[in-house]
């Protein structure tokens, strides 16, 4: 899923914003904003030590370490 960007968001959400550069920059930050919280409170992880998380599409891989407790095949 790709997020908005400035200018659809001028377009399609508050056409009555401005079309200077200055409003495009604040856009963009609250973008990158609302896609941490939104990803954060959906609880998805972040894609690596130094990101947010995000709603963009990402490829997460999964490390296990030895069969559940609850797994019994391991009985």
């Amino acid at each position: 899923m790709t997020l908005p960007t400035a200018a659809i968001v001028r377009t399609y959400g508050i056409p009555a914003l401005g079309t200077g550069t200055g409003e495009d920059a604040e856009l963009d930050v609250l973008i990158a904003r609302a896609d941490a919280v939104l990803a954060s409170w959906c609880g998805f992880p972040a894609t690596s030590a130094t990101t947010v998380p995000t709603l963009e599409a990402s490829t997460y891989t999964e490390y296990l370490d030895g069969p559940a407790e609850i797994d019994a095949s391991s009985l």
